[in-house]
């Protein structure tokens, strides 16, 4: 996406060939050009300001590297891509700098490293880069060193502070005799919603009352355009009925995964092969997440069972989001 307003031109081209979760990376990928194809509107509009974006995999991306592999790359320029933006732009008359923030830190409910470069015309001053308002729990992702990840003026906004409002629901779906019921039990507790006749449809409603009035200042915030107390396309993702069986038997307790499901009632989580045992069976996946923590970034496409897979929540709700 590139936005051109009268000052400033800011955008950030597709980062599936900088992200670290791309696990077949390309030399000759069309996309790597991009970054080229963006400063050079710098060049043709020369705006007063300039603002890039893009995941933190960037900062380590080479320039000219070869195929290694089917899946792997070698060679290059080390940090080449970070080396050729600023000089592209200070070549065209731009002093430059770039900073990576922590989302966290910054009062979103989600662990998120992103990079920003500014560019400003020579005589113009570089704007600051926001200092942390908020403490990121995960103390292994901080990007300001001097907050430690621990020291801020506000405190972290977790997962329950953005969801605990949604209204919770399970999926009515067929089962086998044994998880009759277990499923029956939980719907004396949970709303059940069955999943429309037509498979690509997720499952969820178009619009229904929230659970609770906000309870949150990020609720607040959130909700703060929205007329009467109603949420719209409040809804999960839908996979295979083993898939969703499977998420429905997993215990509602944050961390709970696959690995939590008896073994007799469900081998297919068990990942098996020799690198399941030395990733230690994958307890990201299909795993609940914790209210009192902070999402990770999910990919495009939400999948429990996939390298991302903590994202079920304890009612069943996910939050979805790019990379």
């Amino acid at each position: 996406m590139l936005t051109l307003q009268r000052d400033i031109l800011y955008g950030g081209p597709p980062c599936q060939d900088f992200s670290g979760c791309n696990r077949h990376r390309k030399a000759n990928s069309i996309k790597n050009s991009l970054l080229t194809t963006f400063l050079s509107y710098v060049d043709h509009y020369r705006p007063k300001y300039f603002l890039l974006e893009n995941v933190r995999g960037l900062l380590h991306h080479r320039l000219g590297s070869t195929q290694k592999t089917k899946s792997t790359v070698t060679g290059g320029i080390e940090q080449g891509s970070v080396k050729f933006i600023l000089r592209a732009l200070t070549s065209l008359g731009y002093s430059a700098q770039f900073h990576m923030l922590q989302a966290a830190e910054h009062g979103a409910p989600q662990s998120r490293r992103r990079v920003f470069f500014w560019g400003a015309k020579m005589g113009l001053m570089l704007p600051l880069y926001p200092q942390p308002t908020h403490i990121c729990k995960n103390l292994s992702t901080p990007t300001n060193t001097f907050t430690v990840g621990k020291t801020a003026p506000h405190p972290a906004v977790v997962i329950g502070d953005a969801i605990s409002d949604l209204p919770p629901f399970d999926w009515r779906i067929k089962a086998r005799g044994e998880d009759r019921e277990f499923l029956a039990h939980r719907a004396l507790t949970i709303p059940q919603i069955r999943p429309p006749e037509n498979k690509k449809l997720p499952v969820g409603k178009f619009s229904q009352s929230y659970a609770s009035q906000p309870t949150t200042n990020f609720q607040r915030e959130v909700r703060r355009h929205v007329t009467g107390n109603r949420v719209e396309n409040h809804f999960t993702c839908r996979w295979g009925p083993e898939k969703m069986l499977r998420i429905l038997r997993i215990p509602m307790k944050a961390g709970a995964n696959h690995l939590d499901i008896p073994a007799k009632y469900d081998m297919g989580a068990i990942f098996p092969g020799p690198m399941a045992s030395k990733h230690n069976f994958y307890p990201n996946r299909y795993c609940r997440l914790d209210y009192e923590a902070q999402f990770q970034t999910c990919l495009t496409n939400v999948d429990p069972s996939g390298e991302n897979g903590k994202v079920t929540q304890a009612s069943h709700i996910w939050f979805q989001d790019t990379c």
